[in-house]
């Protein structure tokens, strides 16, 4: 039973079902299920916590950090190599300047699922 309309007791048609029974997604509210807050009593500002034990993997850690640093941090990151292992990101190769270097340590950090971040970068000499 993959259907909430197969279940006993839920009708299978919600059309005729007031918003308000039925969530603010549209989703099914009775029997104990989660619903949507209300507006203006969700949490703004906060981060979300993982389940406990979670922890993200490495692969998508790293593929975190390339996406954002491939966005638009004003970081030239051409030369750099980010690796990951349970969760600590080590960074390495090389950068034009220390700004570029914060850009790129600040990304790493802020990603989700990060334990600690190693870096290996070295700042090219001033021409």
């Amino acid at each position: 039973m993959d259907r909430d309309d197969e279940l006993p007791g839920n009708p299978g048609d919600w059309d005729d079902v007031r918003d308000e029974e039925r969530g603010r997604e549209g989703g099914h509210t009775s029997g104990g299920n989660v619903q949507a807050e209300p507006a203006g009593r969700v949490r703004e500002g906060r981060r979300s916590l993982p389940p406990r034990g979670y922890r993200r993997p490495d692969d998508r850690i790293r593929d975190d950090i390339y996406d954002r640093l491939c966005g638009q941090t004003g970081a030239d990151a051409s030369d750099v190599v980010v690796s990951v292992r349970a969760g600590a990101v080590t960074v390495t190769g090389t950068v034009p300047d220390s700004e570029d270097e914060r850009r790129i340590l600040r990304v790493a950090e802020r990603a989700v699922g990060v334990r600690g971040v190693v870096s290996q970068l070295r700042v090219l000499a001033p021409a």
